[in-house]
């Protein structure tokens, strides 16, 4: 899911991949890929629409807000946050965007239009399926985790569960507003979807301290999800 609550994201720099990191983290992502109920299932989705309720550390107390996230392949979505003070929706095409919000509609620029780039390449449906993208370099350096990287300079960290093989753990870095700050995402309550296990709660960690968590409520996919009708303004 895009989470534009998230500090804009950064590259990580990670160890060198070498032929034999390669085929390590090949081999890891592909045991994930069939825990999760097989690469062909999940490269056969093309669209999906996740409904949470999320809770976040604002600093100031908790803040909880209604988010529902819509993406379609390869890279669109859709994304609309009920907060206390008022809706937010985002667009973006792949390309370009915007963002409406009680303030007003506004394309997505600088920063955010960075985030999203970098949200678009960490989406869990395509992520999974690295090892087919030759844009992406898959390895892994140490033993259980698998590091997926791209030529525009993202990266992130997978953690496979040894015993059931699904990710447990994503992990980058980002740009926040007291400079870098390394994030982790622990995924949990995984459940099937149309033959797909996917996690139904996401707790996001930024320097070591929580920062939100979501408890999923419904995941649908492929219900045919059209772009004309995600880029529609409110």
């Amino acid at each position: 899911p895009i989470d534009l609550s998230i500090p804009e994201p950064g590259a990580k720099a990670g160890a060198k991949a070498d032929a034999q990191s390669i085929g390590r983290g090949r081999q890891l992502l592909q045991r994930a890929q069939a825990a999760m109920g097989g690469a062909d299932k999940l490269a056969a989705i093309r669209d999906a629409t996740q409904v949470a309720e999320v809770e976040i550390d604002t600093g100031r107390g908790p803040m909880k807000a209604t988010r529902t996230s819509m993406w379609l392949a390869p890279n669109v979505f859709r994304q609309q946050q009920v907060l206390p003070f008022g809706k937010i929706t985002a667009f973006y095409d792949g390309a370009a965007g915007w963002i409406a919000s009680p303030q007003g509609i506004n394309p997505i620029a600088g920063p955010v239009l960075n985030q999203v780039r970098s949200e678009m390449f960490r989406v869990f449906y395509p992520l999974m399926l690295s090892d087919r993208n030759p844009d992406r370099t898959v390895h892994s350096a140490a033993p259980g985790e698998v590091e997926i990287s791209d030529k525009q300079g993202n990266s992130v960290r997978l953690t496979i569960d040894e015993t059931t093989g699904l990710p447990i753990r994503r992990s980058y870095r980002t740009t926040g507003q007291q400079g870098p700050v390394e994030v982790e995402e622990v995924l949990s309550e995984w459940k099937e979807v149309d033959g797909v296990q996917l996690p139904f709660r996401i707790v996001v960690n930024q320097g070591g301290k929580k920062f939100s968590e979501a408890a999923i409520r419904e995941i649908r996919i492929n219900t045919g999800l059209k772009q004309e009708e995600l880029s529609k303004q409110p």
